[in-house]
């Protein structure tokens, strides 16, 4: 299930830029990268897949032109990959550890539909107003709102809109205001990810998150996906656990 975690995420990091004018996409045997064109850790991802016989030079001058242009960038790796060999390495170029998430799993076999408050409501992103709303809420997971990650949807939004990634945007309302987002990302016919599942903070605590996990799981069961897998920040695990999700690698992101 680790394969198909980190499968997930490369490829969730990797195909939108791919498909946009002026994104360069980079993918080698060791590692796939993502230059967006701005400052974004977001978007602007190193993502080391196999460690073996990794040229430290490679790695060492790929960080040189994220700095060279003064762009935010995060690189993220399990911890099957973090030998302490690369640590070294990781650590010798000038970066630290910024944070750490758990990749976890679902059999959807053992999960069963569940129904949604009706107060709340969700429409799947298919207008560009949509997409707008989708990008600021995700934006506002930080102080200021990141205002380039708003950039990123806007600059790649007829992928989104068009479907033909099968890729699956929900965004939540309270009496018509948008409340929160998920994702849906497909690595296959047999697995999806999830991504992007935030609560503004003014609709926190008033189970907007929990409603906007069941309303992706009760999705992906219904498309016939077999597992769902994401990666989970600390206090996310524990919610994560009740709902059948188990733990199977740690991802470490460094900057």
């Amino acid at each position: 299930m680790i394969e198909h975690i980190d499968q997930n995420f490369g490829l969730h990091a990797t195909l939108i830029p791919q498909l946009t004018p002026n994104m360069q996409v980079g993918k080698t045997d060791h590692f796939s990268y993502v230059k967006t064109g701005f400052s974004c850790d977001t978007f602007n991802i190193i993502h080391i897949h196999n460690h073996q016989s990794l040229p430290a030079s490679a790695l060492e001058y790929l960080v040189g032109c994220y700095r060279e242009k003064n762009w935010d960038y995060c690189l993220w790796i399990n911890q099957e990959n973090l030998t302490a060999e690369l640590k070294n390495t990781i650590t010798s170029i000038g970066l630290s550890k910024q944070n750490e998430e758990v990749g976890m799993s679902l059999n959807l076999a053992n999960y069963e539909l569940n129904s949604i408050d009706k107060d709340l409501t969700f429409a799947e992103v298919g207008s560009k107003s949509q997409l707008e709303e989708y990008a600021n809420v995700v934006a506002a997971n930080w102080t200021p709102a990141d205002k380039n990650v708003v950039k990123f949807y806007k600059q790649t939004a007829n992928h989104y809109l068009l479907g033909s990634a099968n890729i699956t945007l929900f965004v939540a309302y309270i009496n018509g205001e948008p409340a929160g987002s998920v994702e849906l990302f497909p690595t296959d016919t047999e697995t999806v990810g999830i991504y992007g599942l935030c609560t503004l903070e003014k609709f926190r605590g008033k189970g907007v998150g929990s409603a906007l996990m069941t309303t992706a799981l009760n999705k992906s069961k219904r498309q016939g996906y077999h597992n769902v897998v994401l990666q989970a920040t600390e206090d996310g695990i524990g919610i994560y656990e009740k709902i059948g999700f188990e733990r199977h690698t740690t991802y470490f992101e460094f900057a």
